[in-house]
């Protein structure tokens, strides 16, 4: 059974300056209008999409600074921006927040790699539900929400991002569906969780498909401090694989910063920037 709902509507509602919002099976979605929409508009898909546009639902209070980095001119371009929250609402860490950011296909072949999990982190059960959600995104939410403000799909001009596991979510999406998002942006990605088992078997899904480009950052503090050394073996495996840093992908690492929203919105403009030079370069 589905937790609580976090909006309830069976279309898009307003709810905020250029932002709509409705429900998908129990999961609100708020939609952010680009200035200025056309078929042609890149696409943004966030995770944890309560912290994204409103402070008042943010689990710390603060936000990602989207809408801040896009009116300052700091995020380069005008996206329209997807924010999906999990069925759990305004509660991050909600019981199955990580069941659906799991790596389904590489779990169902290692169940041991649940041994790594952080007690903290947790859920009910093992349930697995990262396809699932998945597919939710990928075949409900941005068809539809597509449909609804007149944009085109492009594979090349969606990118999909989130934080910690939903940051390793993201290249997930990516490797898993090629077809659907071209570009990954995870934001001190939780590489602890499956550790370097999760991220080979993860590079052999990647391969080595052009034009997909991956960003993965993280600092030095917090529960990034010991992702640190995983992080640096995915940067390594990426290139032992065929891509190209500071081309097909950035690995960055923000020192003195931890696993927080504060630290990922002082940062933000850095990945989608990432993203949106590469459309911007393929003109």
């Amino acid at each position: 059974m589905l937790t609580s709902k976090a909006f309830k509507s069976s279309r898009f509602i307003k709810t905020g300056r250029r932002i709509y919002s409705r429900s998908f099976d129990g999961h609100r979605v708020d939609v952010l209008l680009p200035k200025k929409a056309h078929a042609k508009s890149p696409v943004l898909v966030v995770h944890d999409g309560m912290n994204v546009f409103f402070s008042r639902y943010a689990s710390t209070g603060d936000t990602w600074q989207i809408i801040e980095g896009l009116e300052s001119g700091k995020i380069i371009g005008d996206p329209l921006v997807i924010a999906v929250w999990g069925e759990g609402g305004t509660k991050k860490y909600n019981s199955r927040r990580i069941n659906e950011f799991l790596c389904d296909d590489i779990f169902e072949q290692r169940p041991e790699l649940w041994e790594t999990l952080n007690p903290l982190l947790t859920p009910d059960t093992r349930e697995p539900r990262g396809n699932y959600f998945l597919s939710m995104v990928a075949d409900q939410i941005l068809p539809t929400t597509l449909s609804e403000f007149g944009i085109e799909h492009d594979a090349s001009r969606t990118a999909i991002a989130g934080c910690s596991v939903a940051g390793v979510a993201a290249i997930y999406s990516v490797a898993k569906r090629p077809e659907v998002f071209g570009t990954a942006l995870g934001f001190s990605s939780h590489w602890e969780f499956g550790g370097k088992d999760l991220i080979d078997d993860l590079i052999k899904m990647l391969g080595t498909k052009k034009g997909m480009r991956i960003w993965s950052d993280t600092g030095s503090e917090e529960l990034d401090a010991a992702s640190l050394p995983l992080h640096r073996y995915f940067q390594t495996k990426l290139i032992e694989s065929g891509f190209t840093e500071h081309e097909d992908f950035e690995t960055q690492i923000f020192w003195g910063t931890g696993h927080h929203e504060t630290f990922w919105s002082r940062r933000v403009e850095y990945p989608i920037n990432f993203w949106l030079k590469s459309i911007a370069e393929s003109k």
